[in-house]
């Protein structure tokens, strides 16, 4: 049985969680591995905070979506230029 998580506690997975916990709950574990990998290196010029609130802010949209119950797929975002950036 697959659990329909909160929008918002998908997106505070994501926030605290290096960009990619609320991924993994989701089953998208090729999104949270890249947003983890991203958020560590960015971390070394000191951007890396900002991966995780795009991360946030996606997964929450994608947490709405499955609470107006429709699917979400494995490499599907709700922010368009992941889409893009990732395939």
């Amino acid at each position: 049985m697959n659990r329909v998580w909160s929008p918002t506690a998908l997106a505070a997975m994501n926030l605290l969680g290096f960009g990619a916990l609320g991924y993994l709950v989701l089953g998208q574990r090729v999104k949270a591995m890249w947003f983890a990998l991203g958020t560590l290196v960015l971390s070394f010029f000191c951007v890396g905070a900002f991966l995780p609130v795009i991360a946030a802010v996606d997964a929450y949209r994608l947490g709405q979506r499955l609470r107006l119950g429709l699917s979400v797929a494995e490499d599907e975002s709700a922010v368009e230029w992941i889409d893009a950036v990732l395939k």
